[in-house]
């Protein structure tokens, strides 16, 4: 309201201009999004809701807000001191119920204030209530255990994991604890699930509010044989409660085996891509030689951790086991495996490389498995002696055999007429270079002499005689001995032998050599009859018989002869 107060005298006229500002009268006020919150915490929440309240300035000047006040039950963050707030407009700040309150209802006026610029005061009452209720730390997991099951040592298998739920009230912060064996093979890792950063898992607000974090479990790369099995224990680090338990089930398995020799010595070990190998030294057995009487025994343990199955795969001319079933071994387990040579050899070293997959091998399988996963392959050594007196074909009077000491081969039908052998039939059925030189006695010592070749000693031997060295001390060559033998290319008669037999070299095809010695008395019919590789030979000069058709061919084809021999016999031998 304005006065104005005009005196006038004597004044016809009066004029008078007056100036008047009018102001709106200041109002003052301050107002929240949220008038009344509410908060539900329990006893000791660490991590307590935080709302956000929206401050209007209602009036219609500019105000200087106070200092946030202390309030009992909550804190009030979100703006300082001195901050000015125009009218109409907003700011956010923080309301937080403290975390010393005891189970009950709190409730407070916290009262936020203005000062405008002429000095009038605008104020706001916030209503906070806080009902703490008890603790309730309740955690729920997807899975109660992570079963990573049975792998060979070295391999690493997948991660896996478990998602970890608050079902309680109160917010946690999660520690996780390993158990002594669980922690050499694994690492582990707390990650992000549903609306939860960790280590910090925050309660649900309402029964449809989801709130998980992930714990992975991470085996180590390159895992020593063992059992690393135990439990993962969870806890709350706000308050140390333990939270519950996951069972772990890992067991990385180391399955092998060691072989070990008759004196206790270490031959080989065998584990899963690890194949091993020996060589068995049996020492020395005499000719004819019994297996059995020589054995040897192997001990095979298992030095892994896991039941295994172990057996034997033997073959043609490898080492034989009476033992070659297969057996479970448990862990820490032996059995003994009993081996003997193969039967049969001859003089001298005997010697064969440590077997393979198809055979000479002992194998290492999982129980119950049906493929080896690891083996160890068996050689052999040994020799086989001869008594001093032998020499080196043995000759057996009531078998009728003589056998070459150094290879076992072996003619058959040979008889004896004092100490002279004949040698009668032969079965010869793979290509063989026969050397009949070398001392002969039988298992006593008696010294024997190969005289005659029998009649159709060789005979049907075909193409496998390929060449053959006759003995000093041979005398006489029977019908058809060689009759036939098409692979034969060269002969020289020792110059012992008086008497070539009819048709002993008949059919020879490829003999292009024929060495007769003095000495030689007779050579029967067609002795070297159809011999179309044969073009001369040479016939000495002791030669006193020779029967028509020794070597002859019908036709002007005929071989060139020479000898120097009875030349009148010999014409009418037709040589």
């Amino acid at each position: 309201m304005a006065t104005l107060n005009v005196r006038a005298e004597n004044l016809s006229t009066l004029s008078c201009a007056v100036s008047l500002a009018v102001t709106e009268k200041p109002t003052y006020g301050l107002t929240f999004s949220s008038s009344s919150p509410v908060f539900y915490p329990a006893q000791d929440e660490q991590n307590p809701e935080t709302r956000a309240i929206t401050l209007r300035n209602a009036g219609n000047t500019t105000v200087t807000l106070a200092a946030p006040p202390e309030a009992t039950y909550c804190t009030i963050s979100g703006f300082t001191e001195g901050q000015s707030l125009e009218s109409g407009k907003t700011l956010t700040f923080y309301v937080t119920p403290k975390t010393n309150l005891v189970p009950g209802t709190y409730q407070e006026n916290i009262i936020i204030r203005g000062i405008a610029p002429d000095g009038g005061i605008a104020t706001g009452t916030l209503t906070v209530e806080v009902r703490v209720s008890e603790a309730n730390r309740n955690v729920t997991f997807s899975t109660s255990g992570l079963n990573f099951g049975y792998w060979q040592e070295g391999q690493t298998p997948q991660e896996r994991g478990v998602e970890i739920r608050n079902n309680g009230n109160i917010s946690l912060s999660l520690k996780v604890e390993l158990d002594e064996a669980v922690e050499k093979g694994f690492t582990y890792e707390l990650r992000a699930g549903t609306d939860a950063t960790p280590p910090v898992l925050p309660a649900p607000q309402n029964y449809q509010d989801k709130r998980s974090l992930w714990l992975y479990l991470v085996p180590k790369a390159g895992l020593p044989a063992g059992d690393y099995s135990g439990n993962v224990t969870v806890k709350d680090a706000y308050s140390g409660a333990v939270l519950g338990t996951v069972s772990v089930s890992y067991f990385a398995q180391q399955a092998q085996i060691e072989v070990t020799g008759k004196d206790g010595t270490l031959l080989a070990t065998a584990s899963a891509g690890n194949n091993g190998a020996a060589t068995l030294d049996f020492g020395e057995m005499p000719y004819g030689y019994t297996p059995a009487q020589y054995s040897q025994a192997v001990t095979v343990k298992n030095t892994g951790n896991v039941a295994v199955e172990v057996g034997y795969t033997g073959g043609s001319d490898w080492l034989a086991s009476s033992d070659s079933l297969s057996s479970t071994l448990q862990p820490g387990a032996t059995r003994t495996m009993t081996f003997t040579v193969p039967a049969g050899k001859g003089l001298g070293q005997q010697t064969r490389e440590p077997g393979t997959a198809s055979g000479g091998n002992i194998w290492v399988r999982m129980q119950n498995d049906v493929q080896a996963f690891a083996r160890v392959y068996l050689g052999y050594t040994f020799t086989v002696t001869k008594p001093a007196t032998w020499g080196e074909w043995l000759y057996d009077a009531d078998a009728q055999t003589l056998t070459r000491l150094s290879d076992n081969l072996t003619l058959q039908n040979v008889t004896a007429g004092g100490t002279s052998l004949t040698i009668g039939k032969q079965y010869i059925s793979q290509s063989t270079a026969l050397d009949l030189t070398g001392a002969v006695t039988d298992a006593d010592g008696t010294p024997y002499t190969i005289t005659a070749l029998g009649v159709e000693a060789f005979w049907g031997c075909g193409s496998y005689l390929t060449a053959i060295t006759l003995p000093d001390g041979l005398e006489s060559i029977g019908r058809c001995a060689f009759q036939s033998c098409a692979s034969l290319t060269a002969i020289e008669i020792p110059s012992s032998v008086t008497s070539i037999g009819a048709s002993a070299f008949n059919g020879c095809t490829s003999l292009a050599a024929v060495t007769l010695p003095e000495g030689l008395q007779s050579i029967g019919v067609a002795a070297f009859w159809n011999c179309s590789a044969l073009t001369s030979i040479d016939i000495p000069a002791s030669v006193t018989s020779i029967c028509r058709r020794a070597g002859c061919q019908d036709g002007d084809g005929g071989k060139h002869r020479q000898h120097r021999g009875d030349a009148g016999a010999a014409h009418g031998a037709g040589l």
